[in-house]
Order: structure tokens, then sequence, then C-alpha cells
């Protein structure tokens, strides 16, 4: 008895501890995004101390993000055959996705994209070197990175600040 109480708990609380970890990965973004100064090299620093362990967990959400995606897009489009099998307008098919988890890996890779444009060589060589040990590609972030770029754009025009979109903009020149 008790049993699948406990089972209910255990599931509230992971799903709990998900929802945290999201949180804490846009206001990642949003840090990275506004902070200029000491307060940007405080950031930064965050990412170089303990041996780069912070980089490590990055890595750790992109792998587990995309599994995540992977099996919740499969999902509905397994749940919707019918609907996609209809002609679906691409604004249609970005929701989904973004539905089925992509905004956790596009935020994530935005913080990866970001720490790869610095002008640190020991962050740049451990991230490197973690994608090639998680079976990460870099020219996967950097697709997700432009794909988020190219879908800001259409609304962009209907908030009020466009530091996101130029934010992203500024990444990609200072990669490419």
């Amino acid at each position: 008895m008790g049993k699948g109480i406990r089972k209910k708990k255990k599931a509230k609380l992971d799903s709990l501890i998900e929802t945290c970890e999201e949180h804490c990965i846009s206001i990642l973004v949003s840090l990275a995004k506004y902070c200029r100064g000491i307060q940007l090299d405080r950031f930064i620093y965050k990412f170089k101390e303990n041996n780069q362990e912070k980089c490590e967990r990055l890595l750790e959400y992109m792998n587990y993000y995309y599994k995540k995606f992977e099996k919740n897009y499969k999902e509905k489009i397994e749940d919707d055959e019918i609907i996609i099998e209809q002609e679906q307008d691409e604004e249609s098919k970005y929701l989904e996705k973004i539905n089925s988890g992509l905004f956790n890996i596009q935020n994530v890779s935005l913080i990866i994209y970001f720490l790869q444009s610095l002008n640190d060589d020991h962050i740049k060589e451990k991230l490197r070197n973690l994608m090639i040990l998680n079976n990460v590609d870099s020219n996967e972030i950097k697709e997700t990175v432009k794909d988020m770029y190219f879908h800001i754009g259409e609304e962009i025009e209907k908030t009020d600040s466009p530091s996101t979109k130029i934010f992203i903009e500024n990444l990609l020149k200072n990669i490419d």
C-alpha cells in the first residue's frame, strides 16, 4: 500500500526538477545576452572554474534534451500521422517541434555557441573535446542557432526588444 502515491510524488518531483533546470538554462541565456563588463566576466568565469564542469553539464543537457526531443517528436508524429500526412505549413511544423522540446535544445545550443565565440582558448578546447566525447556535432549546434535566428526574425516586429535576434546575429558573425 502507498506505492502508487510514492510513484506519483516521485513523478511530480522529477517534473519539478526538470522545470527548474529548464528555467535555469533560460536564465543562463538571458545572462549571456544582457551581461556586460565585470558581470559578463563573472558569468564566463563560472564556466571556467572547477575544470570547466559547467561546460560538461551543458553538453549533458544537450544530449538529454536531444534524446527527449526525438522521443517526443516521434511520438507526436505517430499519434498525429493523419494530420502530418496532410500538408502542414512550415509554421505548424515548427511549433510542433518547439512543443516537443526544440526550445530547450535551442537554448543550450545558444549558450554553447556563445561560449565558443569567446576569446578563451581553454573553454573552446574543453567544449571541442567534450563534443567529441559526447558525439555532439558542432555543425548541428550552429544549424540550431541559425534556425532559431531565422524563426525569430518573423516575430521580431511584434515585440519591443529585438535583443535576441541581434544577440544571435552577433554570435553568428563572431564565429564565421
